[in-house]
């Protein structure tokens, strides 16, 4: 029995079919658990893939909030191959990504100045083996993406006729009879590419930064550069001469995100204007001159010859961000001295004018990156303008020995205008020029008028004083009988003291000879239209293709 037994227990007859039988199901069910898991792996890479086109799609269709949200769905459901559970609204929000977050706009149902969709897709898996041991909310794929664009301002300011007129004499040196044609609305007055502009100056930049190291568009900005090659740039033609050298840096504002890509790495569109490039260079050139000579025409008394100081130069925003606290737009400041203009043969009148003084100020309204033609994409605010600052001397003419009556006024006439300006989507295609200054606001008759008060309120002054310092006088009659001269200085006295307190009057009333030259001349500045500026909106929109972010 015992020999039974042992031949029994040693017998190996059918082991692996007994294994076979006793491991098949869970080698089943690992295949299916493996099955199951690679369903899963290639099902999250399609709804992430969803997710991603889906945030693409939004970004792209970034007008409305409504018609966004459509284009993303017809998007998420366009493939078949795993069904996708629907896409509710809170599925797909609006926002703002910053590195490596998303911050959700309280109203889900205004675009704004947001910059960001986030799309969140779910689907229920397909398995085999895991339903059964897990319950149908725990059998969920969801995915997210994040899409981005960023919005781009580009604007100037600019008074380009009195620009040319007053900064001939340093810009004709240069380029000739090319002054004339900057305001002509055609050939040199084009917009060009800014990433094309300074990729043409890498070549002068790179010899300002050690070799070898990698140069951003903030280096050619900041490299002292020969104005030659700037203006050339600018003009797409050879300038001869202009050694004298300029930063870019001193009049274009480049956001700083743009400011440290490296060159040859591409930028978004953005432009400028040549005619803005050349004054602001020749505006820079003008601080470094101390009398700029320039040729102003008075209608009333034709050409005369005026001085022109620089301040500062202009400022040109380029690929700003709406909101960004530098990106302020200004004319180029300059003042204007007028010599003395005689007023018949009681005074000469000295003028001093600050001209072209305004800047505009981006703000982070508007919904920059729509398309729609009706919604506003850059808004303004403030937009100032010096509608005329001037100062007034007045010198009394035939005063004889040492006696003087001079007035002076600073900041006579002090007019400013501060407005909000807006742009919608078809204003900044078709008209992205808005002209403000004094034919907007002021009315001309009204304001040569009130500078005229002022005058006429000098020459009184003047008045008092010839009044109050006649010259000597006499201590008896014989004195005065046996002086001559004395004699005739008061006589001429009160013929000028005559004169001035007429004249103030007619200047006033603007009658006589000397209260029609004063309003003449007054108006003849006037139509200089020497605050009047034009904002000029280059650009404004999501520049760039949409990105993920997320």
């Amino acid at each position: 029995m015992w020999s039974s037994v042992e031949r029994f227990l040693k017998a190996e007859d059918g082991l692996i079919s007994a294994i076979f039988v006793i491991t098949l199901p869970l080698l089943i069910f690992a295949a299916g658990i493996a099955i199951d898991m690679s369903s899963i792996e290639a099902e999250k890479r399609y709804v992430q893939a969803q997710a991603d086109l889906g945030a693409l799609t939004a970004i792209r269709h970034y007008d409305a909030a409504a018609t966004m949200r459509v284009a993303a769905r017809k998007t998420i459901t366009a493939n078949y191959r795993y069904p996708t559970l629907p896409t509710p609204d809170s599925h797909i929000e609006i926002g703002i990504a910053g590195r490596g977050t998303f911050l959700r706009a309280t109203d889900q149902q205004v675009i704004g100045n947001n910059t960001a969709v986030r799309v969140t897709v779910q689907a229920r898996p397909v398995l085999y083996i895991l339903p059964m041991f897990l319950n149908d909310d725990d059998l969920m794929i969801t995915r997210v993406a994040v899409a981005a664009q960023q919005p781009r301002v580009s604007f100037a300011l600019s008074n380009c006729r009195l620009n040319a007129d007053l900064l001939r004499p340093i810009l004709a040196p240069l380029i000739g009879a090319q002054v004339d044609v900057l305001c002509s609305g055609h050939g040199i007055d084009s917009r060009i590419s800014g990433q094309g502009f300074l990729n043409s100056l890498q070549a002068e930049a790179s010899l300002m930064i050690p070799s070898g190291s990698d140069m951003t568009y903030g280096d050619i900005l900041n490299a002292n550069l020969p104005v030659a090659s700037v203006l050339g740039a600018a003009l797409g033609t050879p300038v001869i001469g202009g050694t004298q050298t300029i930063r870019l840096a001193d009049f274009i504002y480049l956001g700083p995100d743009l400011r440290n890509i490296r060159v040859g790495q591409p930028l978004p569109s953005l432009y400028l204007n040549a005619a803005d490039i050349a004054f602001a260079s020749a505006e820079l050139l003008g601080k470094r001159v101390a009398n700029i000579r320039a040729a102003v025409t008075l209608p009333s008394i034709g050409t005369v010859q005026a001085k022109v100081i620089i301040g500062e130069p202009r400022q040109i925003v380029l690929g700003a961000i709406p909101g960004d606290p530098m990106a302020i737009a200004r004319t180029g400041q300059m003042r204007i001295e007028l010599p003395a203009v005689r007023i018949g043969t009681v005074f000469n009148l000295t003028m001093g004018l600050d001209l072209a003084n305004a800047s505009a100020k981006l703000t982070a309204e508007g919904a920059t990156c729509s398309r729609d033609a009706r919604t506003v994409v850059a808004v303004f605010d403030p937009v100032k303008a010096s509608v005329l600052d001037l100062d007034l001397q007045i010198d009394v003419l035939g005063l004889p020995l040492n006696l003087s009556a001079v007035g002076h006024v600073s900041d006579a006439i002090v007019t400013r205008i501060q407005q909000r300006v807006t742009y919608t989507r078809l204003q900044a295609t078709v008209a992205p020029v808005r002209t403000f200054g004094p034919q907007l606001a002021v009315d001309i008759d009204a304001l040569t008028s009130t500078i005229s008060g002022t005058i006429s309120a000098m020459l009184s002054t003047a008045s008092v004083a010839i009044t109050n310092n006649r010259g000597p006088t006499c201590k008896n009659p014989l004195d005065c009988l046996l002086n001559a001269t004395l004699q005739t200085v008061k006589q001429v006295v009160n013929t000028v003291l005559t004169n001035v307190t007429k004249a103030a009057t007619n200047v006033t009333n603007a009658t006589g000879l000397e209260g029609i030259m004063t309003k003449s001349i007054l108006k003849d500045l006037l139509g200089l239209k020497v605050a009047e500026a034009q904002l000029d909106l280059l650009e404004a929109g999501c520049i760039g293709n949409p990105r993920l972010v997320q």
